[in-house]
């Protein structure tokens, strides 16, 4: 026997839209119509991306020396970064870690052509090493 729930209570993956382009999502709703067991959603998209020239960083990993950052990561006394309020202490554990993580694997300013690189993250240096062979 099929039992239908009521649309409000819905939890089917039918209802969604995804995109990885939020920032050209213009308007998104659901249209009032019975021709379905499912309401019909629209959403319509820019045809361009807003142009803006912001900096973009990266943790620069290249020297990055992994018995190093774990030796450093043991010197820490991570009974010293707790106080009886939660969120103080989690703040100053992130504090910690962030400057350990600066020391080990900086932020860099991305160049233009890393800037590029940053926007395709699935393209690995060993995909773009197949490109040039190919």
């Amino acid at each position: 026997m099929y039992l239908q729930t009521p649309l409000s209570h819905s939890k089917t993956l039918i209802d969604h839209i995804y995109t990885n382009a939020p920032e050209k999502v213009i308007k998104s709703g659901i249209c009032l119509a019975d021709i379905t067991d499912h309401l019909p959603f629209f959403c319509t998209f820019s045809a361009t991306l807003p142009y803006h020239q912001q900096q973009r960083y990266f943790r620069d990993f290249s020297h990055f020396n992994n018995a190093k950052f774990v030796d450093d990561l043991k010197q820490i006394n991570f009974l010293t970064l707790v106080y009886s309020d939660v969120n103080s202490s989690i703040n100053s554990v992130i504090r910690v870690l962030d400057r350990l993580t600066e020391k080990h694997a900086p932020l860099k300013r991305a160049s233009q052509s890393n800037r590029k690189q940053l926007n395709k993250p699935w393209l690995t240096k060993g995909i773009l090493a197949s490109i040039k062979k190919a």
